[in-house]
């Protein structure tokens, strides 16, 4: 989960090295998704409440051994910076831990492609 300090829209950007594609879900919104050969920054948006917390999940295709991820955020009252530790907590509900299998369209929760 995550907590936004701000009652405002986030942009998130989200930096994934070593992987072939990665997608970003907040409040079970899909907020950016990136196959490997698109280059660049992925960003996108979702307004959040203070305080609040919201689910949070990073899917990506690890296929190397080595995947390495930066989650972003930034808001009017905000500076873009990595998420601190703070504002990100286990999930409450749910697994937390998805095993992804990638197909040629999708990532499939838990199951084959």
């Amino acid at each position: 989960e995550i907590q936004p300090r701000f009652s405002e829209e986030y942009t998130f950007f989200l930096k994934v090295d070593g992987s072939k594609g990665s997608r970003l879900w907040i409040n079970n919104q899909l907020i950016h998704s990136r196959k490997h050969w698109e280059q660049g920054r992925r960003e996108g948006k979702i307004k959040l409440v203070a305080g609040e917390r919201v689910p949070i999940r990073v899917e990506f295709l690890n296929e190397t051994g080595a995947v390495f991820v930066w989650l972003h955020w930034k808001s009017e009252s905000q500076k873009d910076e990595i998420v601190p530790r703070a504002f990100l907590y286990p999930a409450t509900s749910g697994p937390t831990l998805v095993e992804a299998r990638w197909s040629n369209k999708s990532v499939n929760e838990g199951g084959a492609s």
